[in-house]
């Protein structure tokens, strides 16, 4: 048995095992996630403004009641931001920059769902996708 008020040695075994473990997840994710942050920036303003690029500049620039009640086909949570962001400018980096922050969100959300759900668990799903 090992009693409480020992010299502390086998107190906790597997902590230093399980600081290893969480720094290697701590230094994976940030590989991934500058990775992933420099791919969205790399020629980020490069082009010029595609088609559905200058629909959502033009949806933007309305009025926030108009962004929300009179958008038919167009779902009102980008436009607002963008709406907002457009205060910063109306350069191609800065009307996409909504977009690199959803696309990093997104890499962010695949991390954690990884991690909590073992890759072979999901790749158990992968055939009814």
């Amino acid at each position: 048995m090992y009693s409480q008020t020992g010299s502390g040695k086998n107190k906790n075994r597997y902590s230093n095992h399980s600081s290893r473990g969480q720094n290697s997840v701590n230094i994976c994710l940030f590989i991934i996630l500058s990775i992933a942050l420099f791919f969205r920036l790399f020629h980020l303003g490069h082009q010029s403004f595609w088609s559905d690029e200058i629909i959502s500049m033009v949806h933007a620039q309305k009025t926030v009641t108009e962004i929300i009640f009179l958008n038919e086909n167009f779902p009102p949570l980008y436009n607002l931001i963008l709406h907002f962001q457009l205060y910063l400018g109306q350069s191609e980096i800065i009307a996409r920059l909504p977009s690199v922050g959803f696309g990093f969100g997104s890499v962010i959300f695949l991390f954690f769902c990884l991690r909590r759900y073992s890759i072979r668990r999901l790749l158990s799903f992968l055939p009814f996708c």
